[in-house]
């Protein structure tokens, strides 16, 4: 039963505070569970332990991103590009913040996340 795996991931990560492995693996079940904020959780308790941790940042800002917590989102994306500045993904996922914000076409044209963003949406 899904609601019994999410108390016993949620119990696991509550009482393994400091275990990434129990943390992500709680913040991932969350995240495909459709519970974002508790996914929202995992991930920044899993970031304080590990905080470059790269896909981890990009699946943190891809649920702000979600929630339409835009500012929040790209903040947080940034701070993955920061970390490894030609990662692919996260310059994809800044495309579709900034196009989200409305700052692609008049303030970012060009960029490699616009680009990107605008040729996806193309298809």
């Amino acid at each position: 039963d899904i609601l019994e795996k999410m108390a016993q991931l949620e119990k696991a990560a509550n009482d393994n505070p400091n275990d990434p492995a129990k943390l992500l693996e709680y913040a991932e079940f969350m995240g495909m569970a459709h519970k974002p904020d508790k996914a929202i959780e995992g991930y920044t308790r899993y970031l304080k332990i590990n905080p470059n941790n790269v896909d981890v940042l990009i699946a943190l800002s891809s649920l702000y991103y979600q929630k339409k917590e835009l500012d929040k989102a790209l903040e947080i994306i940034n701070r993955a590009i920061k970390v490894d500045p030609k990662n692919s993904e996260a310059i994809f996922y800044l495309g579709f913040i900034e196009r989200e914000k409305g700052d692609v076409v008049k303030d970012f044209p060009g960029t490699p996340g616009a680009e990107l963003a605008e040729k996806e949406l193309a298809k």
